[in-house]
């Protein structure tokens, strides 16, 4: 038998084997965290879109209305609901009949239909073509995906998710006998359903009356007898905060298979009754004026703080438009001043 010694045969042996697999895992060790950086980048990017566009429906929304939308915007109808009526003339049955800036915002972010769907005679909480619709621009895709099952006040299948708050300004721990000139510090904790959520009766940790003072408060205010607009931004649009990125305390007592410890804190964003939602503070939570306002701790049990749970950039976009990331050490002074509309204070260098 003749052998073809010009051909050889190529063979790995075991030891070689072992060289390539421990190779190519230490360029998968190299590549993957890389890939990550590269797909939060990506998802930054995206928040930040998702932010400008907010911003964009807000201007035009002002430029049609003449005035920026409430944080909470609520209709009177005649309903056979029981009627509570507190000390100042509040109805207590109406926050089921209330919307947030968010909803408010839909014609003006390619979701008019949505917005049309809203029977204002009608509970919020039984109308999910109104409210539990996903709304890509409203999901931070740092955090997740738009859902439509985020838990919804009064009932109901739940309703649409949003990641971002509106900026109502900034408050301290001062006096508690007035919400008017020294507005009280807002408490971490959870209200149970029945108790008045436009009052705060029973705890002073609700800003649903907060009133509007102009040297604290943000362009979106929990007193809807108040209007703003970019005319009231005394200190500039430029230098004044409009919505973002908003922080969701995790509770250590999640039950699993439950949301309910986290019902307040991550509620449908479209109606007006998601108050731990639909807005966020400059401070809130906090024990003195110096501390940090930005949170990026998810056991952090502030409720009404803006923040985010990866990386340590915060999104907002600005009444201008534009839209930038702050970091959570900025200097709280700072914060306070990019808070308010008319503080008419010299922004620290």
């Amino acid at each position: 038998m003749k052998r073809n010694l010009g051909q050889r045969r190529w063979a790995f042996t075991l030891v070689e084997l072992l060289v390539v697999i421990a190779i190519i895992g230490v360029l998968v060790g190299i590549l993957l965290p890389a890939v990550g950086v590269v797909r939060d980048r990506a998802r930054m990017t995206q928040n930040i879109t998702n932010l400008r566009s907010i911003g964009q429906a807000l201007n035009a929304y002002e430029m049609q209305t003449k005035s920026y939308p409430p944080a909470v915007k609520v209709s009177r109808p005649n309903s056979n609901e029981p009627n509570t009526i507190d000390d100042r003339g509040k109805n207590y049955r109406e926050r089921f009949y209330s919307t947030s800036w968010a909803f408010e915002l839909l014609p003006y972010l390619d979701n008019a239909n949505v917005h049309k769907q809203h029977d204002r005679l009608n509970v919020t909480y039984q109308q999910p073509f109104a409210f539990a619709v996903p709304i890509d621009t409203y999901a931070n895709p740092r955090r997740r995906d738009s859902e439509v099952d985020v838990p919804m006040e009064g009932g109901g299948p739940g309703g649409t998710s949003l990641d971002y708050a509106a900026n109502g300004g900034y408050i301290w721990t001062g006096s508690t006998a007035t919400w008017t000139e020294d507005p009280a510090m807002l408490q971490a904790m959870v209200l149970s359903p029945d108790v008045d959520l436009y009052t705060g009766k029973g705890s002073s940790g609700v800003p649903k009356e907060l009133q509007f003072n102009p040297k604290v408060s943000g362009p979106f205010t929990m007193d809807w007898n108040v209007r703003l607009s970019s005319a009231n931004a005394r200190d500039g649009q430029s230098m004044t905060l409009a919505i973002g990125d908003r922080h969701v305390p995790i509770s250590t007592a999640t039950v699993v298979g439950s949301r309910a410890p986290q019902i307040m804190q991550d509620s449908a964003g479209l109606v007006g009754s998601s108050v731990y939602t639909i807005i966020r503070y400059m401070n809130a939570g906090s024990t003195e004026p110096g501390a940090n306002p930005l949170s990026t701790d998810p056991t952090d049990p502030s409720i009404y703080k803006f923040g985010t749970h990866i990386g340590d950039q915060i999104g907002f976009v600005y009444l201008d438009g534009h839209a930038e990331y702050l970091p959570s050490s900025t200097d709280p002074k700072v914060l306070r001043r990019l808070a308010a509309i008319n503080d008419g204070a010299v922004m620290p260098q």
